[in-house]
């Protein structure tokens, strides 16, 4: 229901039988952004209010919500780019929703960072709450990957162009030319071959006499030949006005091609002047050594439970992070159940970066359990894995944030604030 209030999209009877929350008119809480307090409100069933979500009494569109939210954690608007290929790439805005997905983690989804996220999202998730996303995905990013795509577009027109031409000039589909024979391809000699093709056939056409006299008639064999080459001429025009746009337009192509080769050179020089790869490995250390610093906690507690290498982030050269054990990616070194601990490991690495000023995480962290971890219920080791968040709270950096667990019981941790389920609340 957190989920709901926080603007999931999809209708709440959707996820809730409706018969259980039929009682029921809205979901509201009281949170706390900074030094501020605001009373959230969505509506169930009311019409009119199902996709709107009130503050303080007054509705919301759920991305104006979105956007709301993003300023009072004065998260900088960031586009990142979504997509395998070029043509198929689109830079969609960074909302509240995706980076949500790193702060609760429901009891359905514990098979990865964050659930239905592709890397790249997940990236780009990371790399805000390292305060990097603006950089990495800044402006010049942005208009140096818009440059390559239009390169790449150039390129393909300027290769359809030279095959157009190439089958033009008596090339088969049969066996079509390489690269490297495209390139040597001159359309201006096509062009002129054409012409010159044309001249002849035209100076070969004889429209006989202008006399209409009977006896100057061509022959039947005659006139059907005058009909094929005033075809075949009128078919050679057409082939020459086609030729000739072919040329022209391969060879802006290749002028703009060329203007934009040099725009990307330019560009790329004043980026790798800016290099951030020194910046983003220290602050991916930091997360990094905050989730390794979890599972050592975790083994002083109960030795062997964490039997892996320490965690590691790999970069690569677009600057999309990757969460190794070792070497490994990690959901590939891992099981599922040393891969509840990593992820643990991962909520307590991010709630670290929340006393440092120069990160940006909210300072909250919302996980609700499975029922068993390593065959065991949960609730015989519920208070080994979250011991650590609770020490780490009573630090004075972290007086201000929040962690909320949802489990079986907790037994044996006073230190917290305990909600105890010990009837039903559904009617």
């Amino acid at each position: 229901m957190l989920d709901y209030l926080f603007g999931d999209p999809e209708p709440f009877f959707n996820r809730f039988p409706r018969e259980n929350f039929a009682q029921y008119e809205s979901i509201a809480a009281e949170v706390r952004l900074g030094s501020e307090s605001f009373q959230l409100e969505r509506f169930i069933g009311l019409d009119g209010m199902k996709t709107k979500v009130e503050i303080d009494g007054t509705s919301h569109d759920l991305k104006g919500f979105q956007h709301w939210l993003l300023g009072k954690l004065d998260y900088p608007p960031v586009r990142y780019p979504k997509g395998v290929s070029s043509l198929e790439r689109t830079w969609p805005e960074l909302s509240f929703r995706t980076l949500y997905r790193h702060i609760y983690r429901q009891q359905r989804f514990w098979s990865d960072l964050a659930d239905r996220q592709t890397p790249i999202e997940t990236s780009a998730c990371i790399l805000q709450f390292l305060d990097l996303a603006a950089d990495v995905y800044g402006e010049d990013l942005q208009k140096l990957r818009s440059l390559r795509e239009r390169a790449d577009r150039h390129a393909v027109e300027i290769y359809a162009g030279r095959m157009a031409l190439w089958l033009m000039a008596g090339g088969s589909t049969a066996e079509l030319p390489d690269a490297k024979a495209l390139n040597a391809l001159n359309p201006k000699r096509i062009v002129s071959k054409l012409q010159e093709e044309l001249s002849a056939l035209e100076a070969a056409i004889q429209l006989g006499p202008e006399s209409t006299a009977p006896a100057q008639i061509p022959d039947r064999a005659r006139l059907e030949q005058l009909v094929a080459d005033a075809r075949r001429a009128g078919e050679g025009h057409e082939r020459l006005r086609s030729a000739e746009v072919l040329q022209s337009w391969s060879s802006t192509s290749e002028v703009h091609l060329k203007q934009t080769q040099q725009e990307i050179w330019e560009l790329s020089e004043r980026i790798r002047l800016a290099d951030l790869s020194d910046m983003l490995k220290k602050r991916t250390d930091f997360l990094c050594e905050a989730m390794n610093e979890y599972l050592r906690l975790v083994n002083q507690l109960n030795p062997q439970l964490w039997r892996h290498r320490d965690v590691s982030i790999r970069i690569s050269r677009r600057n999309e992070l990757q969460l190794c054990v070792g070497d490994v990616q990690w959901d590939r070194a891992l099981g599922g159940s040393d891969g509840l601990l990593f992820l643990m490991a991962y909520h307590y690495g991010l709630l670290s970066l929340s006393a440092q000023d120069e990160f940006r995480y909210p300072g909250i962290v919302v996980v609700d359990f499975p029922a068993y971890f390593r065959g065991r219920a949960i609730s015989e080791i519920e208070g080994l894995v979250t011991k650590p968040f609770a020490d780490l709270l009573e630090r004075e950096a972290f007086s201000t944030c929040q962690v909320i667990f949802v489990g079986a019981s907790f037994s044996g941790e006073n230190r917290c604030h305990r909600i105890m389920l010990d009837s039903g609340y559904l009617h």
